[in-house]
C-alpha cells in the first residue's frame, strides 16, 4: 500500500476497492510519533453496491498483515489462506505463519482493532494460526491451554479442541473452586479450600485419619512421611518393622513380625510386656521377667526363693539340705523329688524353726503348732494340725483335731446345726445322708416333698408341695394333715378324720352315730328308713330304748366289746405310724414305739 510511504499528520485510512486484494502489509511506524492507520473495505461499486473485499497473498509470505509497531484498525474485510503447490510441487499454505501477526517486542507499543471482518481458517488449522498475537503470555494473556489453566491465561473464543464452555469451567475451579462441587472440579491434593467440608480433610501430623489425605505440598508434613503414618495405622499388619515400629500394644503383627505379648505365669526372653493390659501390669511382667530369666540379680523382696534351683541358694537365700540339718540347721528341704536329700524324708525330719511370723520358701519346712511361718507344709498326720491356724492349714473334712475349736465341728446326727460340717470318713453316718439331713432341716423349703418328706409339724412347705395343716374340725378336709403340737390336737384330729374318711369301720364312741345315711347300719347305730326327726315315740316299729332284750343286748355287747378291741388294735397301730413318721421325717426326734 503505496499510501503508507507517504508522510501523515493526521491518520491514514485506506479503503480497498477491488473484490479480491492480493498484498501484504506491514505496519512499520518508526517516527516517534505513531499515526493511526485504518484499512477497511466495503467500498461501493457504480451501482452504489458494496463491494466485499478479500484480502489474500500469492507470494510466500509470513502473515497477510504484520503490525510492526503503532495503531491499527481493520474493517468490513475478508481473510483468506491460500492452498497451492510450492516449486517442490508439495502443498503450501499460504500465509505460512498466520493471517494477520505482531512484532514480539514488549517496547513496542501495538494497538489493533479488528472490526466487521471475517477470517476464514482452514478444517485442520487452530483460531491461533489465523491472529497471532507474540504478546500473549507477555504483555498480553497466555490464551488458556487444556488441562493447564491459570487464573491469568485467556479463553480463546475460536479453539475447537478446548471450547470456550470447558476453558470457563476450568477457570472456576481455580478462581472459583471454593463453591465448586466435587463432581465439576475435582478435589486438589493440596491447597483446596475445600478440604474438611466436600473435600476430605488435609492430613495433620502425628493426627491422620483414614479419610484424610495427605498435602503434596506441606513443607512441615512431606507426602512420603505422611504416607507412610496412615500406613502405619490402618494398614499396619502389611507393614514391616523398619517402616512402622512395633507397638507396645495391639499390634496385629505380635508373633509374626513383632515380638509376642508376655502372657501372665508363660513369659519367655523373646515375649514383650503388653503396656495395654488391665490385670498385668508392666511392671508385673517385668518383675515375672527378671525372675524367671535372671533370678540371680533379684533380690527375695521381689523374688522370694524358690523351693528348688534357686540360683540364690546358700547366699540370699537358704542353702537347701542335703541332710539332716547340713550343711546347717536353717537350711530348707529341696522339693526337687530327684535331690540328694529326697523332699518327704527332709520334711518329716524337720520342722520349722522360724517364727509363725516369718516366710520361708514354699513347703521346705514342716508346719508345726510352735512354728507356722508362710510358706511352711501342712503335716500329711492330721493329728498334728492342733495348734496350727486355719489360715495356714485347711480344715480337714474328716479327723481334724481343732473341730469345734478353730474348725467347725463335724456333725452329729440328731444334733446338726448349720455350721457343722459333715465327716467324710464316718462310717455310722455317712457325708450323703448328713449332707441331705442338713438340706432337710435348714433348707427344708428348697427342697422335694420327693427328697425331704413332708413333716407333720412346721414344715414350711405346708400349703404348697405339702398338704396344708388340719386347722379345727369345722375346717376339716380329706387331704389336710394333722400337726403335732397345734391347738388342734394331733389325736383329736386324726380320730375327726377318721369319723369322715373310714366312718364305717369307726365305733360310735369315737364317732357318734349320723342323723342319717351313717354307713355302719341299723345294727350298731339302730337306724330306720323313718326320719329321726319325728317325735313319736310310740311308733311300733322303733324299738323302745328303754326295753331290754337279753339276745339283743348280749349281741350289742358282743359287736361293742369286738369293736372296742378293733379299735385300741387301731389306736396302737396308729400311734406306732404316727411315732415312726415323726423319727423318720422330723429326724430329730426318737423313736418311742
Amino acid at each position: 500500500m503505496k499510501a503508507l510511504q507517504y508522510a501523515c499528520s493526521d491518520q491514514y485510512e485506506i479503503t480497498l476497492l477491488d473484490n479480491v486484494h492480493y498484498e501484504y502489509v506491514g505496519i512499520y511506524q518508526l517516527t516517534n510519533i505513531l499515526i493511526p492507520v485504518t484499512i477497511k473495505g466495503g467500498a461501493q461499486d457504480d451501482n452504489k453496491q458494496s463491494i466485499r473485499t478479500t484480502m489474500m497473498i500469492n507470494s510466500s509470505q509470513p502473515y497477510i498483515i504484520f503490525l510492526y509497531e503503532g495503531t491499527l484498525s481493520l474493517f468490513n474485510l475478508e481473510f483468506n489462506f491460500t492452498v497451492g503447490i510450492d516449486q517442490n510441487l508439495t502443498k503450501q499454505i499460504l500465509p505460512e505463519f498466520s493471517i494477520i501477526g505482531t512484532s514480539k517486542s514488549a517496547e513496542l507499543f501495538k494497538s489493533l482493532l479488528i472490526g466487521s471482518c471475517v477470517i476464514n481458517g482452514l478444517p485442520d488449522i487452530a483460531v491461533s494460526m489465523m491472529i497471532r498475537d507474540p504478546r500473549a503470555g507477555i504483555i498480553c494473556p497466555a490464551y488458556c491451554t487444556k488441562g493447564q489453566v491459570t487464573s491469568e491465561c485467556i479463553c480463546d473464543t475460536n479453539s475447537s479442541d478446548f471450547t470456550i464452555q470447558q476453558c470457563q469451567k476450568e477457570k472456576l475451579c481455580i478462581s472459583e473452586l471454593i463453591h465448586q462441587t466435587v463432581a465439576d472440579c475435582k478435589c486438589l491434593s493440596s491447597g483446596d479450600p475445600r478440604a474438611g467440608s466436600t473435600c476430605p480433610a488435609y492430613c495433620i501430623k502425628g493426627s491422620t485419619n483414614q479419610s484424610c489425605i495427605c498435602d503434596t505440598n506441606a513443607t512441615n508434613f512431606p507426602i512420603d512421611q505422611c504416607q507412610k503414618e496412615k500406613a502405619c495405622k490402618y494398614d499396619l499388619i502389611n507393614q514391616t518393622a523398619t517402616d512402622c515400629p512395633c507397638l507396645n500394644s495391639s499390634d496385629p503383627r505380635a508373633g509374626d513380625t513383632c515380638a509376642s505379648y508376655c502372657v501372665k505365669d508363660k513369659t519367655t526372653t523373646e515375649c514383650v510386656c503388653d503396656t495395654n493390659v488391665i490385670d498385668y501390669s508392666v511392671e508385673q511382667c517385668q518383675q515375672e521377667q527378671a525372675c524367671k530369666y535372671d533370678l540371680i540379680h533379684q533380690t527375695t523382696y521381689y523374688c522370694p526363693c524358690l523351693s528348688t534351683g534357686d540360683p540364690r541358694a546358700g547366699g540370699i537365700c537358704p542353702s537347701y539340705c542335703t541332710a539332716k540339718d547340713i550343711p546347717n540347721q536353717n537350711c530348707v528341704c529341696d522339693s526337687n523329688p530327684n535331690a540328694q536329700y529326697p523332699p518327704q524324708t527332709c520334711q518329716s525330719e524337720k520342722q520349722c524353726n522360724v517364727s509363725s511370723n516369718s516366710s520361708v520358701p514354699t513347703d521346705s519346712c514342716t508346719c508345726s503348732k510352735q512354728n507356722y511361718p508362710s510358706g511352711c507344709k501342712c503335716p500329711t498326720n492330721s493329728s498334728e494340725l492342733y495348734g496350727i491356724p486355719s489360715s495356714r492349714c485347711e480344715c480337714h473334712t474328716t479327723s481334724d483335731p481343732r473341730s469345734g475349736t478353730v474348725c467347725p465341728a463335724y456333725c452329729v446326727k440328731g444334733s446338726l446345726t448349720p455350721d457343722c460340717v459333715c465327716d467324710t470318713n464316718l462310717s455310722s453316718y455317712s457325708s450323703s445322708q448328713c449332707m441331705k439331713d442338713k438340706l432337710c432341716i435348714f433348707k427344708l423349703q428348697q427342697q422335694s416333698k420327693e427328697y425331704c418328706p413332708c413333716l407333720m409339724k412346721g414344715d414350711p412347705r405346708a400349703g404348697g408341695i405339702c398338704p396344708s395343716y388340719c386347722k379345727s374340725k369345722a375346717e376339716l378336709t380329706v387331704n389336710c394333715m394333722c400337726e403335732l403340737d397345734s391347738s388342734y390336737p394331733q389325736a383329736t384330729c386324726e380320730r375327726d378324720k377318721l369319723c369322715i374318711v373310714d366312718l364305717i369301720h369307726q365305733s360310735t364312741t369315737n364317732c357318734p352315730c349320723l342323723a342319717i345315711n351313717d354307713p355302719r347300719g341299723e345294727s350298731i347305730c339302730k337306724q330306720t328308713d323313718i326320719d329321726p326327726s319325728d317325735p313319736d315315740q310310740t311308733d311300733p316299729i322303733i324299738p323302745d330304748p328303754s326295753e331290754k332284750y337279753p339276745e339283743t343286748e348280749q349281741e350289742q355287747e358282743e359287736i361293742i366289746k369286738q369293736e372296742d378291741d378293733e379299735d385300741k388294735q387301731k389306736e396302737e397301730s396308729t400311734s406306732f405310724q404316727m411315732n415312726w413318721i415323726i423319727y423318720i421325717v422330723g429326724g430329730a426326734l426318737r423313736e418311742k414305739a
